[in-house]
Order: structure tokens, then C-alpha cells, then sequence
């Protein structure tokens, strides 16, 4: 479970513990878990801003906490896969994700993205 939580947030658990490659992928199997309790975390966040704050800015800053406990890795897989979807080939759809640069189909995916939860 600490490898999972190392590789999906920012929590600083490599402090206490050191990781390889072969414990991530081990950890693999627990990244469901990692993620709903992410989630859990998020709407229970949102629901208690709510009866205090505007529904919009209470959802603002659940998503400001989503971001900032995972690193936006799911904003940025998203992009990898808007990117993804204007190669020509499965090789050339991987050299597209690999590409750090980001296109307007990305951004615009990722906006879209963020932008509908808020709405939700």
C-alpha cells in the first residue's frame, strides 16, 4: 500500500520507506483502493464545503485538493491519451505520449475534464 500511495499522490511516504520499481508494480494490484479512497476523500470534501460555501467554489476546492494530493496525474494521463488519439500508428501514438509538449487537444480535453466536475 505505501508504493501505491508514493506513485499516485504526493504524499511523502518514500520518507518512511524506500521503493523500487518491482514494488510499484507489486502495488499495482491495491491502485483501485488507493484511488477510491482518493476519490472518498474528494466528495466528502465537497459535500462538507457545501452546506458552508457556493456549490461552485465548494467544488473548487475539492478539485484545488484533487490536484494537489495526486500531482494532476489524472489531468496529465488524460492529455497523454487526447495526444495519443491523432497518431497515425500505435508507434507513433506512443512517441505522441512520450512527448512532454502538450497540443490544443490536450489542453482542451484537460479543461474539458476539470471543467464538467465542476458542474456535477
Amino acid at each position: 500500500m505505501p508504493a501505491a500511495l508514493a506513485f499516485l499522490t504526493r504524499i511523502p511516504v518514500g520518507r518512511w520507506f524506500d521503493f523500487d520499481g518491482e514494488d510499484v508494480a507489486r502495488a499495482g494490484l491495491v491502485f483501485p483502493l488507493v484511488g477510491a479512497a482518493i476519490g472518498a476523500m474528494i466528495g466528502a470534501t465537497a459535500v462538507l464545503l457545501d452546506r458552508t460555501l457556493p456549490p461552485f467554489l465548494a467544488v473548487a476546492l475539492a478539485l484545488a485538493l484533487q490536484v494537489s494530493l495526486t500531482g494532476a496525474l489524472h489531468v496529465g494521463a488524460l492529455a497523454d491519451t487526447a495526444d495519443a488519439m491523432g497518431g497515425r500508428s500505435r508507434k507513433h501514438a506512443l512517441e505522441i505520449m512520450r512527448d512532454p509538449r502538450s497540443d490544443p487537444t490536450a489542453r482542451s480535453r484537460s479543461h474539458s475534464a476539470c471543467s464538467s466536475r465542476r458542474l456535477l
